[in-house]
């Protein structure tokens, strides 16, 4: 599969950034236990030209990341079994030069809000727009490249409508 050279990939490339038929590409770890969360997010990230492997659970996630390098790791805070702050605590084990979101539509105490701002390189609070989403990607990655398009298929109001 090839994509096409657009205006936002002449910009620098982070070190990270894999060149993948012209194509700017990060390989991205998401991890949420709620499927329909998982493929909108999902479909959205590859249409924006990344690899996307997903996780339906944060063991799962775990036995992901011995097998191969992430770029990143965007994972949902509650999940039964291995949470998002496990998930990110044991990236940081196993690939430390990893860099972590972790997402949540649930209330925060102060003290949880803290423990995430310390384990996770970015916070994202469900719902939230997709726009959001690949700013917070860019941001994350230290990338110059502009990812705020919109995806191939309009979903733009798909995560919004959601449950947190």
């Amino acid at each position: 599969m090839t994509f096409p050279k657009s205006e936002y990939q002449r910009f620098g490339r982070s070190k990270q950034a894999k060149d993948i038929s012209n194509g700017l590409s990060f390989e991205i770890l998401l991890v949420d236990d709620e499927p329909l969360i998982l493929s909108i997010l999902s479909l959205c990230l590859k249409d924006a030209g990344h690899s996307v492997t997903t996780a339906l659970s944060g063991q799962e996630a775990l036995d992901l990341l011995h097998q191969k390098p992430f770029d990143l790791v965007i994972t949902d805070l509650n999940m039964p079994g291995v949470d998002g702050i496990t998930v990110l605590r044991r990236t940081r084990g196993i690939r430390p030069e990893t860099k972590g979101v972790i997402m949540t539509g649930s209330v925060l105490s102060e003290s949880t809000r803290r423990l995430i701002f310390r384990e996770a390189d970015r916070f994202l609070a469900k719902p939230f727009s997709l726009a959001e989403l690949h700013r917070t990607i860019s941001s994350c990655l230290n990338s110059e490249v502009l990812l705020a398009g919109p995806c191939k298929q309009d979903l733009s109001g798909s995560l919004e409508a959601l449950p947190p």
